[in-house]
């Protein structure tokens, strides 16, 4: 659905040491990579890190015995092995320092929002759904 959220939070906090995001819909968040991507940003891919991954499902499960432990090992590792580095689907993946400097680079030259410039100028930051 493409009003549906995205959030982009901000891995590097601001100097105040608060949490930065940016709100947006998946229909807008198209458009600004499409946009970056015409305007010169080669995207580098995205990262799924496997200690992110793995609390965010363990923290749903109510308790972890040996068994569960395993299990969940297993799938975190094989769902970070085939990730192919996207942006679209919302997974907390990270769009990594360099990758943020390009697309605001860009994003710049496109005269984009201010609000998501600030937002791109702290670096490194995951896509959340």
């Amino acid at each position: 659905m493409d009003d549906e959220l995205l959030f982009l939070i901000g891995i590097n906090h601001s100097s105040a040491s608060q949490a930065v995001t940016h709100v947006t819909n998946k229909e807008e968040w198209q458009y600004i990579l499409a946009t970056a991507r015409a305007n010169g940003w080669k995207p580098l891919g995205t990262i799924l890190d496997y200690e992110f991954q793995y609390q965010l499902v363990a923290s749903q499960c109510e308790a972890l015995d040996f068994d569960k432990h395993t299990l969940l090992d297993q799938f975190i590792t094989d769902k970070c092995g085939r990730w192919k580095g996207g942006y679209l689907t919302p997974e907390h993946q990270i769009v990594t320092d360099d990758d943020a400097r390009g697309l605001r680079i860009a994003l710049q030259r496109a005269s984009a929002s201010i609000e998501l410039i600030l937002f791109l100028s702290h670096g490194a930051f995951r896509i959340a759904g």
